[in-house]
């Protein structure tokens, strides 16, 4: 807060400084169900700005597409700054982990049911917010669009169903040089979701992400070849 020593009390004004926040997450409490109850996140820092140059996408993020109705941030904003365990890429990458970190932004300027906010990640390996993982530089993994969908957990018993958070990576592919495509038609998707410990006392328990993949080599209806008379 500053003000003016000849009128202290018209003058004063009150600016958001973030630098040294820091946060006790030993002793916070999760609220149940919420993404950060639910999924592996490990909350790393807060992220500020005042500036129409500083954005998640300048920053190398990635835009995350959500249920939610989000409107995109102002000039001004401030997030929460996640990092997601993606286990690893194994022999392909000398057995590194792979983490990629995810923001959850929000402008102070909101206003009535219209919230300014924006969900981003950025993936490993990637910069200038290019969908890109580097594999040994000679390959790369691209990938589409990236959501996060709140959905029906099928783990859960029918007379108490839950939802949990899902992240979805869209048309993956392996790439050589950046030119050659594996595989070379068809789309390929990621679901990574919370992985419950089966031996612990609670079954909402997470230790980490679990995932599978789905490959479609179906072509479009109206890309099929008409059949010959």
């Amino acid at each position: 807060m500053s003000f003016s020593q000849t009128n202290p009390y018209e003058s004063q004004k009150i600016i958001w400084v973030s630098d040294q926040l820091t946060f006790d997450t030993k002793n916070s409490t999760p609220r149940s169900s919420s993404l950060v109850d639910t999924m592996p996140l490990q909350l790393k820092g807060f992220v500020s700005s005042t500036s129409s140059d500083k954005t998640p996408a300048s920053l190398g993020y990635l835009d995350v597409i959500t249920n939610a109705n989000q409107q995109g941030l102002s000039k001004d904003w401030n997030a929460l700054q996640f990092e997601v365990s993606l286990g690893t890429a194994g022999d392909l990458a000398g057995k590194l982990g792979l983490s990629a970190d995810f923001l959850l932004a929000w402008s102070p300027d909101s206003t009535g049911d219209t919230y300014k906010s924006q969900s981003a990640i950025h993936m490993p390996g990637s910069s200038n917010s290019a969908s890109l993982i580097s594999l040994q530089n000679v390959l790369s993994m691209s990938y589409g669009p990236i959501q996060l969908l709140y959905t029906e957990n099928p783990n859960n018993h029918e007379s108490d169903p839950k939802k949990q958070y899902m992240f979805v990576l869209n048309e993956i592919a392996l790439k050589f040089l950046g030119l050659a495509k594996i595989p070379p038609s068809g789309a390929t998707s990621f679901y990574l979701f919370s992985e419950p410990d089966e031996n612990s006392k609670s079954s909402d328990e997470t230790t980490g992400l679990a995932w599978y993949a789905v490959y479609n080599n179906e072509p479009p209806e109206n890309c099929k070849t008409p059949a010959k008379k």
